[in-house]
């Protein structure tokens, strides 16, 4: 099991997400895909990169960051041919992490 973090953000504390797995960062906060149209695609090649040993079944995405890096690590894995996508969201409510199963079919 793994949780992988969308973007690093050393403001936020992702300490509670580690229950569902070690922490493994996808992009740091200096990658921004609507800066420049190269952006996108170096985004994209670290994404696919780091993404090539996510297993659908154990593995998690952690919301944060920018939403065209959600969007664009959902495409990734689309890619993938895997059936869904387990999403960690927090919820401020109950101060945790909660699991969001999206099909991809």
């Amino acid at each position: 099991m793994a949780v992988y973090v969308i973007q690093r953000d050393r403001t936020k504390d992702f300490s509670d997400a580690e229950g569902f797995g070690p922490l493994h960062y996808l992009l740091g906060r200096s990658v921004f895909p609507d800066s420049v149209g190269t952006d996108v695609k170096t985004a994209r090649i670290m994404l696919e990169d780091r993404l090539k040993d996510f297993y659908f079944k154990e593995d998690f995405v952690l919301l944060n960051g920018d939403p065209v890096h959600a969007a664009m690590v959902t495409v990734v894995l689309g890619k993938q041919k895997i059936p869904y996508i387990r999403f960690l969201k927090w919820d401020r409510e109950n101060r945790a992490y909660y699991e969001v199963e999206v099909s991809l079919t």
